[in-house]
């Protein structure tokens, strides 16, 4: 069964297809490319702000190397006069004065190359002053630390080579001990050249962030910068993270961007994944080669494509109101080109069935006012042709009744259509009667 389609549906059918369609195929390959080269653009500041907040944190670490190394200086001369109680005393104070100015060091020691005690300062455990120190004492910083006394240690090991040595993240001792868990790293400088004894120092990992990691409500609450955290050369979690329900001492091999950062290979920053706050984001992979550590910076994705969709309706906002503008337009002038057409159709229809007052308005169209004009002169020749035929009819019929021949017409088929009255009187049949009958 064929389905008839008007005119307007056609033209509409045709401006949509024509004008909208390439339109919108253009607008949404042209958004996809903006999108995508937004999205590029956000990742990459993304990683580049993940990289300036490494050079900061390598900076810290940096600046520690720097300040252990000035503060051996004078304990080499100290270190000489080892029965002196003034210099045992200047010793401890030079340690206190570490201690106290620098909030991430919360422990530093001097060690012989034997790996014996000469100086120890820990506030956390009251371990301070002027003084020997019992075995006790030592036993528990040991425990606090998680540090061996009676073996030689790396530190010490490095630190007699000359060089300066940075310990491994690890849990800054067990219960009773332990600061909630935290994670420390020791960083370790000869004295003197060649070494006479280690500096030490125990350095809190979440205090080596840099001021720019921290937005001011973080740095407030004095909480965890939020969106970064770090990861040891296992994949286990050795700082903070705010609010998260990950703490430090957690594997986080369950993470794709941890085991990639295990694997040594390199992260597609386009790659989402569900992040520490089991939210959608984006994420930066950079290694802290000075400490063996993974840097991670998460961005939760809608903070960065919310912004790209609000630039991009920005952008196409107007141009696709101007088409939608014009689509109503063109259908507009369509509607205006078709309904006189329609209407003439309607006049025809009306001509057909014998109605001859029909009322055509003209249009601004020439085209279209020549078909009004012509379909005006149908209307009025047809009429005065039936008009002439009914009165030819009329004529025949007079002439028919008048004269004194009976007359009977048929069709082709032979069936009566007129009998005179004279043919009624001949016959006995009216025409009321023998209208249709066979002549017969």
């Amino acid at each position: 069964m064929k389905t008839r389609r008007s005119l307007k549906q056609i033209w509409t059918a045709l401006i949509l297809v024509s004008v909208l369609t390439p339109v919108l195929i253009n607008m949404a390959w042209y958004a996809a490319h903006l999108y995508g080269d937004a999205l590029n653009e956000a990742l990459d500041e993304q990683s580049h702000d993940a990289a300036l907040l490494l050079h900061e944190v390598e900076a810290e670490v940096r600046r520690y190397k720097t300040l252990l190394t000035n503060k051996s200086d004078p304990l080499t001369f100290l270190l000489e006069r080892p029965g002196d109680p003034s210099a045992r005393k200047n010793i401890n104070s030079l340690l206190m004065n570490i201690v106290s100015r620098e909030s991430a060091i919360h422990e530093v020691l001097v060690l012989s190359l034997q790996g014996d005690v000469i100086a120890l300062v820990d506030p956390g455990m009251n371990i301070v002053g002027d003084r020997a120190f019992s075995e006790e004492e030592l036993e528990l910083a040991a425990k606090r630390s998680q540090f061996d006394f009676h073996t030689p240690s790396p530190e010490v090991t490095a630190a007699s080579q000359g060089k300066i040595y940075i310990g491994p993240a690890k849990h800054h001792g067990s219960p009773p001990y332990s600061e909630n868990g935290k994670f420390v790293f020791t960083m370790a400088v000869p004295i003197g050249s060649p070494a006479k004894a280690v500096l030490t120092a125990f350095i809190d990992v979440d205090r080596i962030w840099p001021a720019s990691a921290f937005t001011d409500a973080e740095r407030n609450a004095n909480s965890p910068p939020k969106g970064h955290y770090m990861l040891d050369q296992s994949g286990v979690l050795i700082s903070e993270i705010g609010g998260a329900a990950y703490q430090p001492g957690d594997l986080m091999t369950h993470m794709a961007i941890a085991r990639t950062a295990l694997s040594g290979r390199k992260w597609l920053a386009d790659t989402s994944y569900t992040g520490v706050d089991n939210l959608a984001v984006y994420g930066a992979l950079t290694a802290v080669a000075e400490l063996d550590w993974t840097l991670v910076s998460e961005t939760v994705v809608p903070d960065i494509v919310l912004p790209i969709w609000k630039s991009l309706s920005q952008i196409f906002i107007l141009p696709l109101l101007g088409t939608v503008l014009f689509i109503l337009l063109i259908l507009r002038l369509a509607d205006k080109t078709l309904r006189p057409i329609q209407d003439t159709n309607d006049a025809i229809d009306r001509i057909a069935e014998g109605d001859y007052d029909i009322t055509l308005r003209r249009s601004n169209i020439l085209e279209l006012n020549t078909m009004i004009a012509g379909v005006r002169s149908m209307a009025n020749a047809r009429r005065e042709a039936e008009d002439l035929l009914r009165n030819q009819e009329l004529d025949l019929a007079i002439t028919l009744d008048c004269i004194a021949d009976a007359v009977i017409t048929t069709d082709t088929d032979g069936q009566v259509t007129r009998m005179n009255p004279v043919a009624e009187r001949i016959t006995g049949w009216s025409f009321a009667e023998a209208q249709d009958q066979p002549l017969k």
